[in-house]
């Protein structure tokens, strides 16, 4: 489906920046709170905490060297000339709770809503798609009549609002709608794949296809 929502790259036709995106991630954290206590012991952070997770939630589909090279060229984060590397990165992104990544997304989720969305919209449309992602551990698979060792792969479940194409929540991968949806307003409506024209869309509204709450 084509949109102007920020995290698909497009509003108005004009590409969002970088720092556009962090500064909606930094209010969400103003909001929520830093999840790491701050270091009683031990050699100081060189970098605030803050704003590398302000980076994180705004990864997407970037790798971690992605984001290392957008921090440079924006100078975010910056301090005593250097910016955090893709294994600092990695290293804060594995240190931050899950309870805390499954709040964040949700909160991220409204504020983007809330300040892109049309105002006559219809805003609670959502879709779950379901993907695998290949994992650091191995496992024994039979591969072409031998035995061979490869990632082991984690199937998860994703629900996405449409309308702004941004991530609400994520979890193993499940056919209960219901443990993706208690954080859905009464009367939103999930749709069972993310994959969806925008005409497909229009029709699956007309036949009330989607599953409403």
């Amino acid at each position: 489906m084509r949109t102007y929502r920020p995290f698909r790259g497009q509003l108005q036709d004009a590409k969002q920046s970088f720092m556009e995106m962090v500064e909606i991630a930094e209010e969400v954290i103003d909001e929520i709170g830093v999840p790491m206590a701050p270091k009683s012991r031990g050699r100081r952070r060189k970098y605030d905490w803050k704003q590398i997770l302000a980076v994180l939630l705004c990864k997407g589909v970037w790798s971690f060297s992605d984001l290392e090279r957008e921090l440079w060229d924006t100078g975010y984060c910056r301090v005593d000339g250097c910016t955090p590397c893709d294994s600092e990165l990695h290293y804060v992104y594995s240190q931050i709770p899950e309870e805390w990544l499954d709040k964040s997304l949700k909160v991220l989720d409204d504020k983007v809503a809330a300040l892109y969305a049309k105002i006559d919209a219809f805003l609670n449309e959502f879709a779950i798609d379901g993907t695998g992602i290949p994992c650091d551990s191995l496992v024994e698979r039979d591969v072409a009549m031998k035995k061979r060792l490869v990632k082991e792969t984690e199937d998860i479940a994703i629900l996405t609002r449409l309308i702004t194409n941004t991530v609400r929540a994520v979890m193993g991968h499940t056919n209960k709608i219901s443990a993706l949806s208690t954080s859905l307003e009464s009367g939103s409506i999930i749709y069972e794949t993310q994959n969806l024209t925008s005409r497909q869309i229009t029709s699956m509204r007309k036949k009330g296809s989607g599953m409403s709450l």
